[in-house]
């Protein structure tokens, strides 16, 4: 039987060298069979099938295939994100409003620095007391959206900011009444916002 012996020199065919996969923000096109490939492994995993309405899977997949969607994590942000929209979704449904709340986690998450400096805007509007029983990610998407109303002279006009992206899947998009809802579950209002910047 005749030996075969490989020479200590490889052919340049044979040399197999470097490769760099783009990044996720750079691959947007592949986000929505990744967001349906999550989906599935967390059934998998938990054995609870969990689905996005209609609404809500837009909503989420306009904003993740945007610029704003940094995606500094890569593909790990973006399971994780998944799996805590699972995991927080009630009766095995996430909702329109789960897509908007985790959209604001991942903002603070890739701007920790911006968010931080704004939680000042808390002392205004709320006593301590009311500020030391907010969740930290309540705390700061608060102070973010106080930091967008002080910006603007209506509610209107807040509105389409923070409702940037969900604002454009409803076909009867009502900015002024959802900011409006959001700040009383706070107990701010509207006039002590342009209060302070009068």
């Amino acid at each position: 039987m005749k030996k075969v012996l490989f020479a200590k020199t490889y052919s340049p065919e044979l040399t197999f060298g470097h490769i760099e996969l783009p990044a996720l923000k750079d691959r947007k096109e592949d986000i929505p069979a990744n967001v349906d490939y999550e989906i599935d492994l967390f059934a998998q995993k938990t054995g609870q099938r969990v689905l996005f309405n209609k609404e809500a899977k837009n909503s989420f997949i306009s904003f993740s295939t945007s610029n704003e969607a940094a995606w500094s994590g890569n593909f790990r942000d973006l399971s994780s994100a998944i799996t805590r929209l699972c995991t927080l979704a009630d009766s095995s449904r996430i909702t329109n409003e789960d897509v908007e709340e985790e959209i604001e986690r991942l903002k603070l998450a890739w701007n920790p620095s911006d968010q931080q400096s704004k939680t000042n805007n808390l002392n205004n509007y709320l006593s301590k007391e009311q500020i030391d029983q907010l969740d930290q990610f309540d705390a700061r998407q608060l102070s973010y959206v106080l930091g967008v109303c002080q910006q603007h002279n209506s509610m209107a006009s807040a509105g389409r900011v923070l409702f940037d992206v969900s604002r454009t899947l409803k076909s009867q998009p009502n900015d002024s009444s959802r900011l409006q809802k959001y700040l009383s579950k706070f107990g701010v209002k509207w006039t002590d916002i342009q209060a302070l910047i009068c």
